[in-house]
C-alpha cells in the first residue's frame, strides 16, 4: 500500500488497469476503474498545488531573510550614533531615543528589532538634530528598513497559511484515493489466491512471496549520557534495517528521518532540553518497508529534572499506523496529517 502521494498515484494507475482487465472476470464492482482514475487526477492536482505552495513559501522566506541584515545594520548604526550624544551606559536619554529596556544592546529577535526600529525612527522624526545622513541614521531610513521587514514577514505568514491549506487538501485527496485502493486490496484478498499472478496486474505483489517485515514492537526511548535520545525496539522478523522517524510536537507536522541502521537501536542527537518528540520506527527488508510502530512521546528533560520525568509517554491516541510500502526508500511514511514528509 502507498505511503505518499506519488506511490498512491502510481498504484491507482496500476489498479485501474487491473480492473480494466479483470473486473468482469473477478466480479468486482467496487471500486470502479473510473473512481480510481478520478482519485488519481484529484491527487495529482492537489499534490502539484501543495509543492507549488512549498516553493512559494521558500521564496518569500528567503526574501524576508534578506530584509533582516539592513534592519540590524540600522540599529547598530543608531546605537553607535547615540553613544556620541548620550553616555555609553543606559540612562533616561537612551529611553527617550527608543531603548526603553535598561540596556543599549541591539536585540536579537526580529520582532524586538522591528519594535525598536519604529521607536528610534519616531524619535528621529521628532528630533531631527540627532539624525546623521552619512551613517544612514534617519527617520526615513528607519521607517524604510522596518517596512521592508514587516512586508517580508507578512508575506511569509500568508505563504505559511496557504501552505497549510494546500497540505490539508492534499492529505484529503491522498486519503480518498488510499481508501479506494485499500478497499480493492481487501476485495482481492478475498478473491485471489496468494500465488495468483493476477495480483501483479493490479500493481501488487503476490502475498505468497511475503518479504515485508512486521511492525516494530516495544519502542522505547531514554536519555543518553551525552544528552542524546536513545531509541530502540524489539528485533522484528524479516527486518534487515530499521528506520527511526521523529517530529517535534507543537512545531512540526511531518515526520523526519532521524537515523537508519541494521540494528534496532540508534541515537537522536542535538535535541534541545524541553523539546517533546513523537517517535516511530519501521522495519525494512530490501525494497519492502513494513508498518510503522505505534508512536511514543519523549520529552528531553530540562536541567534539574529527574529521569522519571523523561520517560516515554503512552502511545498517541487516534494514530493511524503507517502501511507497508513497496519500495522502502523512506521518501514518504504515512497517510495522516502528522505523517507527511515535507
Amino acid at each position: 500500500m502507498p505511503v505518499n502521494p506519488a506511490q498512491a498515484i502510481n498504484l491507482g494507475v496500476d489498479m485501474s488497469s487491473g480492473l480494466g482487465l479483470y473486473a468482469t472476470e473477478l466480479d468486482i464492482t467496487k471500486p470502479t476503474a473510473t473512481q480510481l482514475d478520478d482519485g488519481v487526477v484529484a491527487l495529482t492536482q492537489t499534490d502539484g498545488l501543495y509543492h507549488l505552495a512549498r516553493t512559494t513559501k521558500q521564496t518569500v522566506s528567503d526574501a524576508y531573510q534578506l530584509t533582516l541584515p539592513p534592519l540590524n545594520d540600522f540599529l547598530s548604526a543608531a546605537r553607535g550614533l547615540f553613544t556620541t550624544f548620550f553616555t555609553p551606559r543606559w540612562n533616561a536619554q537612551w529611553a527617550q531615543a527608543g531603548f526603553i529596556t535598561p540596556s543599549t544592546a541591539v536585540p536579537r529577535r526580529a520582532s524586538s528589532q522591528l519594535a525598536l526600529t519604529l521607536r528610534i525612527a519616531t524619535f528621529l522624526a521628532a528630533h531631527p538634530t540627532y539624525e546623521n545622513s552619512k551613517s544612514k541614521v534617519t527617520a526615513v531610513q528607519g521607517h524604510a528598513v522596518r517596512m521592508a521587514a514587516v512586508t517580508g514577514r507578512n508575506n511569509l505568514a500568508t505563504a505559511l497559511i496557504d501552505l497549510r491549506g494546500k497540505a490539508t487538501a492534499n492529505e484529503t485527496a491522498f486519503q480518498a484515493l488510499y481508501d479506494l485502493e485499500f478497499s480493492l486490496l481487501k476485495t482481492l484478498e478475498g478473491t485471489l489466491a496468494g500465488d495468483d499472478p493476477r495480483w501483479l496486474a493490479f500493481g501488487l505483489k503476490m502475498p505468497a512471496t511475503k518479504t515485508t517485515p512486521g511492525q516494530p514492537q516495544n519502542v522505547r526511548a531514554m536519555l543518553g549520557e551525552r544528552g542524546e535520545v536513545l531509541v530502540q525496539c524489539d528485533p522484528t522478523p524479516l527486518a534487515k534495517r530499521f528506520r527511526c522517524r521523529i517530529l517535534i510536537v507543537g512545531v512540526q507536522m511531518t515526520y523526519q528521518l532521524a537515523w537508519s541502521g541494521k540494528e534496532p537501536m540508534g541515537a537522536i542527537k542535538s535535541v534541545q532540553p524541553g523539546v517533546t518528540l513523537q517517535i516511530i520506527m519501521q522495519a525494512v527488508n530490501g525494497g519492502n518497508q513494513g508498518v510503522a510502530s505505534d508512536p511514543i512521546l519523549f520529552t528531553v528533560p530540562l536541567p534539574g529534572m529527574t529521569l522519571a520525568k523523561a520517560l516515554p509517554a503512552p502511545p498517541v491516541a487516534e494514530h493511524k499506523p503507517l502501511m507497508p510500502s513497496g519500495n522502502g526508500n523512506g521518501n514518504g511514511i504515512g497517510h495522516g496529517a502528522a505523517a507527511r514528509v515535507s
